[in-house]
């Protein structure tokens, strides 16, 4: 078995940079940030083999074509896939191709201060039928990402879909700004719309709480040791940020405003960073404060709620 280490934080449909996401009728984008600088969209690959024997090595064969037939439902973590994943090989004239070496790179870890994720691989070959068969392990982390299965230079990739365990207890701490950059007033309004949108995920027993010094602080050590202090083991996560302002107009009057959050979601049981990330929200409304408004509710809320859903 071999491992990989992919340089990315995102999720499978919110890798990088995501324009839109169709669950939500507003537009937001999703890009990775680091500990204490934005993560490039550059990837870094490594690997390393372990004690297993290496799978037979076949040659892929001209024109070969790959298709996924075969895939399981989105799980949860640290639950087994029900299915497994069933890809086929296909000669240039259509037929089943046997005794090919098909390899599949899936996530399989991630790093816990930067929660970049890392994939392992696994071989099969494929029958006289042409179909090769994945059953992988009840997976460790949660997370939106992709199986890529590749025969050379062909590859072929499906959705693998693993969703949190952990959904009771947490607490919220972001921290709103207005729009001329001044920390707002107001109690806690995008911290609420995230409390809304995780508890139409499933979660409960999630609070707002004022961490404000230690979110502007932009030290991940101290929010994590601040939020320990005071909540001890009664939160399971924290989710800290802040909320700003990108840009707003008005336009034959429709207002439209472009928020733009900031946060990371940290495992309070353990320390680690289970995601960090930029999500930029646009709401509209006949005011300015009812763009604003839709735009925290209805974009940023929900694609934050849906990155820790799958990351957790």
């Amino acid at each position: 078995m071999k491992h990989c280490i992919l340089r990315c934080v995102c999720i499978f449909g919110c890798c990088v940079f995501l324009s839109c996401m169709s669950a939500y009728p507003h537009s937001f984008a999703v890009s990775a940030a680091a500990d204490t600088a934005d993560i490039s969209a550059a990837y870094r690959t490594a690997s390393a083999s372990d004690s297993a024997a290496p799978a037979p090595s076949v040659q892929p064969r001209a024109s070969l074509t790959l298709e996924v037939r075969g895939a399981p439902a989105e799980t949860q973590k640290n639950s087994a896939f029900d299915t497994p994943w069933i890809v086929y090989a296909f000669s240039a004239d259509g037929t089943p191709a046997a005794d090919v070496t098909i390899t599949a790179s899936y996530p399989s870890a991630k790093d816990p201060l930067t929660a970049e994720l890392s994939y392992t691989e696994l071989s099969a070959q494929t029958d006289e039928n042409g179909a090769a068969r994945f059953t992988l392990a009840a997976p460790a982390i949660a997370c939106k990402a992709e199986i890529v299965f590749s025969c050379g230079d062909i590859s072929v990739s499906a959705p693998y879909l693993v969703h949190t365990d952990v959904r009771r207890g947490g607490t919220i701490a972001l921290v709103d700004f207005n729009e001329d950059g001044s920390q707002a007033s107001y109690a806690m309004a995008s911290s609420s719309a995230l409390l809304t949108s995780l508890m139409l995920k499933g979660f409960s027993g999630v609070g707002n709480a004022d961490f404000s010094g230690a979110v502007l602080s932009g030290d991940t050590n101290r929010m994590y040791a601040e939020a320990k202090a005071l909540l001890g083991s009664q939160s399971a996560f924290a989710v800290f940020g802040t909320v700003r302002y990108e840009r707003s107009r008005q336009d034959a009057g429709t207002h439209t405003a472009v928020l733009v959050c900031d946060f990371c979601c940290i495992d309070m049981r353990t320390g680690d960073v289970a995601v960090r990330a930029h999500v930029t929200g646009t709401g509209s409304g006949a005011s300015q404060a009812a763009a604003v408004q839709d735009a925290r509710r209805n974009a940023i809320a929900p694609a934050v709620a849906e990155l820790i859903y799958y990351s957790l």
